[in-house]
């Protein structure tokens, strides 16, 4: 992951699960839903002339993560092509 963050398969897979369950995990709310929505939006939407895309992935950001699945022309959302 970006940010130097150094964690296990097992660790990783808990803050998805975290995020998937809306700031819950294992019976624990560690984040309110409104946090998980706000890092989940997009802070940053690529509008033809405020960046560049990565040849049409990198389409839009939200404050933790590159989010997917951008319904824009010029946009993909599959990973590998």
């Amino acid at each position: 992951p970006q940010g130097g963050l150094r964690i296990s398969m097992h660790d990783l897979a808990t803050i998805g699960r975290l995020l998937a369950r809306g700031g819950e995990v294992d019976g624990v709310r560690l984040l309110t839903p409104a946090s998980v929505a706000m890092l989940r939006g997009p802070e940053w939407r690529y509008d033809g002339r405020n960046g560049d895309t990565g040849d049409g992935f990198d389409c839009r950001y939200g404050l933790a993560m590159q989010t997917l699945a951008t319904p824009q022309a010029g946009c993909r959302d599959d990973l590998f092509g």
